[in-house]
């Protein structure tokens, strides 16, 4: 059986956007590393996530220019006009001291979209809205080099937010103006739309110790968040997962009867939370889970979020209960390839430490990455060390 993801339908829509010379000129500035200006186009980030995601969702995409003049058209309810313009962003650390790497960052963008019909009148109007903390990780390589594409990332994810909630947006209006809230079309009070996800939903992997890395024998939780999107009241929406054995093995208690979230009220939010228990052996360092939110009554599409973590197996143990040590380091290489790069993690906090656990962390930082690149042939400005809080499995998943 493929695993090819099913596409979404088209939404029978010509859309032509016209974005305003405060999206067009739109940038971010902030300090990364020690004294490096980052400076994010969000302009063209906004531009290009309207223009592809509008290229996949829509019949038709064309941008046009806010100064052309209008010319009178027939109403036709499958065309419409989009005049975008920003009205507010900032993108601001809120914890960050210093030069350090590591920080929380405030993330905001506003537009307000207007919409006009075929005829060119107009038809709606709305405030597009993205607000979030991010965490940020900036580390300053070899030389000079400051890594600053996670804050390229997270604002091209703002973009392609904003861009869905578009989409969402312009079906409304389609599907008001094709009359498809009837009774007689789609029952009364439904906010569906035909090829349309009717919810928005977020899920979050929680482990015990909270450390961000799935252990053998750890109580583990997945919390879904779900939003009806729509205009109208939504049944009871279903549940699925699947994914790596081991992460679907541990919830399947809460598993043993169909999970459900509430019927919602546009705009409303609901929330549950599955409890189980990973197997005590766990053969893989990396594992997926993916979530499925159903809606009821076959009301839009289902909306699907893929969750990555980093999974610790039980480590073997000596006779002393330590974990066993490594009797001795790969042979030296060579000599160093350019095209080879190194991410290593140390810790030297443990939840449950063992006797002599300190030894061997008195080596300097520097000595340590050494070794591991004259033996695995990497050059030392091609490595990065992560160590303790900022070795978490965000920080991981980013580096790698």
């Amino acid at each position: 059986m493929s695993d090819a993801p099913v596409p979404q339908r088209v939404i029978p829509v010509s859309v032509t956007l016209l974005f305003d010379d405060s999206v067009k000129s739109a940038t971010f500035q902030m300090t990364a590393c020690a004294d490096t200006l980052w400076e994010g186009r969000l302009g063209d980030a906004i531009m290009g996530a309207f223009q592809q995601t509008g290229q996949a969702r829509f019949a038709s995409v064309t941008v046009g220019e806010t100064t052309a003049t209008p010319q009178p058209a027939a109403a036709d309810p499958s065309a419409v006009t989009a005049a975008i313009r920003l009205t507010h962003s900032s993108f601001t650390s809120r914890t960050r001291t210093g030069s350090d790497d590591t920080y929380l960052a405030q993330l905001d963008i506003q537009l307000e979209t207007t919409l006009r019909d075929g005829s060119g009148q107009a038809a709606a109007a709305v405030p597009l809205v993205f607000s979030e903390q991010v965490k940020i990780w900036t580390p300053q390589f070899g030389g000079n080099a400051c890594a600053t594409g996670q804050l390229d990332e997270r604002m091209r994810t703002a973009a392609e937010y904003l861009a869905n909630q578009f989409t969402g947006f312009v079906a409304e209006w389609y599907k008001g103006s094709r009359g498809q809230t009837t009774a007689g079309r789609q029952g009364p009070g439904s906010g569906a739309s035909p090829g349309v996800s009717v919810v928005n939903f977020k899920a979050t992997l929680i482990d015990e110790n909270n450390n961000l890395i799935l252990e053998a024998g750890e109580k583990i939780g997945l919390r879904v968040d779900v939003t009806n999107t729509s205009s109208g009241p939504i049944g009871p929406s279903s549940l699925n997962i699947s994914g790596t054995t081991g992460l679907i093995d541990a919830f399947a208690g809460s598993l043993s009867s169909p999970a459900q979230i509430p019927g919602l009220e546009p705009a409303e939010t609901k929330s549950t939370i599955l409890w189980g228990r990973l197997p005590a052996k766990l053969d893989s360092s990396r594992g997926e889970l993916t979530v499925t939110v159903v809606p009821g009554g076959g009301q839009g599409e289902s909306a699907t979020q893929t969750l990555v973590a980093a999974i610790q197996p039980r480590a073997p143990v000596s006779s002393t209960g330590a974990p066993a040590k490594m009797d001795s380091m790969p042979a030296p290489a060579t000599e160093r390839s350019a095209d080879r790069y190194a991410v290593i993690v140390g810790l030297t906090q443990y939840r449950t430490p063992w006797a002599g656990w300190r030894d061997g962390l008195s080596a300097d930082t520097k000595d340590v990455v050494s070794v591991f690149a004259n033996s695995l042939g990497v050059p030392e400005d091609h490595t990065l060390l992560l160590q303790d809080e900022l070795a978490a499995r965000a920080d991981i998943e980013e580096a790698l």
